[in-house]
């Protein structure tokens, strides 16, 4: 164990693209990098970036929406950000800590946030999320990804919409029914030659109006295969593919809630 002082010239990076627990060995308070860290991917699954300042490890997750060699960066601050304003539906965010997180290369990706402690001034009635700073304002991150309720839990993970990650995120709270759309799965699969099954569903406090399922057969390039309206109270949905070709075809959905807001889930 040991903690890495890293500075952005000397940069750590991780170019095993593998998701195995033995690449990132048992990161703790006693060792992690202090600084910012790069790590490489080649998958849709969930990359650990050990991510820590001080004597504090509080690490950041990455999941990129396609399995094309990616590489993302993270640094952590155990400190508050220097603007704690937030636009609605955002009431507050956390002043404890923040992580600036960026796209080195590839693909967009969502991260995932996980609580080492409440989050000061949220409530029971609250669900803490991801937020991002736009450069003024710290806004909603969490369209199509999750949320962590109630807004007083001091565990939990929430994961960002899927986009292009660059610039400072961290833990930001609202009023749960004002929140999007809460995207809880989205899965695909190939029921016959010709034929592909794709099924989802959203939280109960979400305000979807519309939902589009979009296919690529090279996971970068999309167009709508089928549109289904939402429903009131209705959570669970599903949608036949019947144009499957031969090769891999790759699937996302794209969100609209009643608020017009749009969003996407992973690939």
């Amino acid at each position: 164990k040991g903690i890495l002082t890293t500075t952005a010239t000397n940069v750590l990076s991780i170019n095993n693209p593998g998701t195995h627990s033995l690449v990132v060995n048992s990161p703790a308070s006693n060792g992690f990098v202090n600084g910012p860290v790069r790590r490489s991917t080649a998958s849709t699954g969930d990359y650990l970036l050990p991510t820590g300042k001080g004597s504090t490890y509080d690490p950041v997750q990455v999941r990129p929406s396609a399995a094309t060699s990616s590489v993302y960066q993270a640094e952590y601050f155990g400190t508050a950000f220097s603007d704690l304003s937030s636009i609605s539906p955002i009431n507050g965010v956390s002043n404890q800590e923040y992580w600036e997180i960026s796209t080195v290369s590839g693909v967009d990706a969502a991260i995932i946030l996980t609580l080492t402690g409440s989050v000061p001034g949220a409530v029971a009635s609250d669900a803490v999320v991801v937020v991002r700073y736009n450069g003024s304002d710290w806004v909603n991150f969490s369209t199509g990804g999750t949320l962590i309720q109630p807004g007083n839990s001091s565990s939990g993970s929430a994961r960002s919409s899927v986009a292009t990650i660059n610039g400072f995120y961290t833990f930001g709270y609202g009023v749960a029914g004002t929140l999007p759309i809460r995207l809880l799965n989205f899965d695909a699969r190939k029921i016959s030659s010709g034929s592909a099954f794709i099924t989802w569903s959203i939280s109960s406090n979400s305000n979807a109006q519309h939902f589009e399922v979009l296919k690529s057969t090279d996971g970068r390039n999309f167009f709508t295969s089928g549109s289904i309206n939402a429903q009131d109270r209705q959570f669970n949905y599903s949608f036949t593919d019947n144009n499957l070709q031969s090769g891999t075809s790759y699937y996302r959905l794209r969100m609209i809630d009643k608020n017009g807001l749009v969003s996407f889930s992973q690939t």
